[in-house]
């Protein structure tokens, strides 16, 4: 008797259960499905592999006169630059891109010569030149620098001045300059100050 009435009982619910699916009103929780390694926030896929990706201020080593008095009083051009240094050793296949900007440098056409970028290694004082560039107005510029190699030995970012026609390897006046940050938590080494009279 009860195992008549139990199986009464379960056909009864299996009638219910597959009226309420037919007719919409009983609904499954969705299933979480992942649509690829770019839709997972949390992904990183180069966890183990050394980059490099900073943002590098470049701070000038001279100061431009006194053009006047500006909003709220006196308003000196600050000659300033940044440095985006990305470079990852991927598997064998190493990739570098820098982007170089300034701004308020003196004009190349004022100045009457151009700068160029380096990357410099503290330890042996080896020098990469990244390009040269000029100045538009405002001393506005913009660098970029793309090779095949990782350059986690270099440890300063560099600008010099040079004269347009320019056959000396050899550095220029260091007009700005800006640190790396040492990738296996090194002490930063103290950076002494140069004085430049290019523009002076």
């Amino acid at each position: 008797m009860k195992i008549i009435i139990s199986t009464i009982l379960l056909i009864v619910l299996c009638t219910v259960v597959i009226a309420a699916i037919s007719e919409g009103t009983a609904k499954f929780p969705p299933i979480q499905q992942r649509l690829g390694v770019s839709r997972i926030s949390n992904y990183q896929p180069k966890l183990n592999v050394p980059t490099i990706n900073q943002f590098v201020p470049l701070q000038a080593t001279y100061e431009l006169k006194n053009y006047g008095v500006g909003r709220g009083g006196a308003s000196n051009y600050a000659p300033r630059g940044s440095a985006r240094v990305r470079s990852v050793m991927t598997y064998g296949y190493p990739v570098t891109q820098i982007s170089v900007k300034a701004k308020d440098l003196p004009t190349s056409a004022e100045a009457k010569g151009q700068f160029e970028a380096w990357l410099v290694d503290d330890e042996t004082n080896y020098r990469l030149s990244l390009g040269t560039f000029n100045t538009q107005t405002g001393g506005v510029a913009d660098l970029r620098y793309v090779a095949d190699m990782y350059v986690n030995e270099y440890d300063y970012v560099e600008v010099t001045f040079e004269p347009l026609q320019d056959t000396d390897t050899e550095p220029g006046p260091l007009v700005l300059y800006g640190r790396i940050a040492p990738q296996q938590g090194n002490e930063p080494i103290r950076y002494s100050t140069k004085t430049n009279s290019a523009f002076r």
